[in-house]
């Protein structure tokens, strides 16, 4: 959970410009383009998600706090000959609407009960939520005081309602290594859940 003040500097790249191997292969396996509607990318950071979702002829919209991040995302976005609408905020407060599918591609996550209804509630009905983060050893928190104030898949799986929500994938899975300032994680959670119409 760094502040985003801290992960872009003007004129330089931090990640690979790749799109997450998690990704790409939670759509292939469950379908979520194969009939493309409209997807968000919270903390979207210098959108290689973002395009490719857009290249799969999803209409998507990414957010991110950082203006340098959606300045190098727009770049990206028009080298790819793909349009992206780009929201300079915070989730879940500026996620003002509904989507077909919501990702979260190493975003963090409140806790807290308001910000996180308001995240669940940018799900359409019928639509998905796609978390993923990276798996942290318990040793990484020793010393934080932030650790309760933002949820990991696996965690925020276990608070989805079973009423509301229908899960389709809570687990950990080895990642896909690409060069990158997170090419040293080996493991990801992930979580995608339907929420029921």
């Amino acid at each position: 959970m760094h502040p985003e003040s801290d992960m872009y500097v003007e004129g330089e790249t931090r990640w690979s410009g790749e799109p997450n191997g998690a990704l790409i292969d939670l759509v292939g396996q469950l379908g979520l383009a194969n009939n493309p509607g409209t997807a968000v990318d919270f903390g979207c950071g210098e959108g290689a998600d973002a395009v490719w979702l857009a290249q799969q002829g999803i209409a998507v919209t990414g957010v991110d706090p950082s203006p340098i991040a959606l300045a190098q995302a727009k770049s990206a976005a028009d080298a790819a000959g793909v349009e992206v609408s780009l929201v300079e905020g915070y989730a879940p407060e500026a996620l003002t609407g509904t989507w077909d599918l919501v990702v979260g591609m190493y975003a963090p996550v409140h806790s807290d009960p308001v910000k996180l209804g308001a995240l669940l509630g940018a799900v359409a009905p019928g639509g998905h939520l796609l978390f993923v983060h990276h798996e942290m050893p318990e040793d990484f928190f020793e010393g934080v005081d932030w650790r309760g104030d933002f949820l990991f898949p696996r965690e925020l799986a276990k608070r989805l309602p079973e009423s509301e929500w229908e899960i389709l994938v809570d687990e950990v899975r080895a990642r896909r290594v690409i060069p990158g300032a997170s090419a040293h994680h080996v493991s990801d959670e992930l979580l995608v859940a339907r929420k029921k119409s």
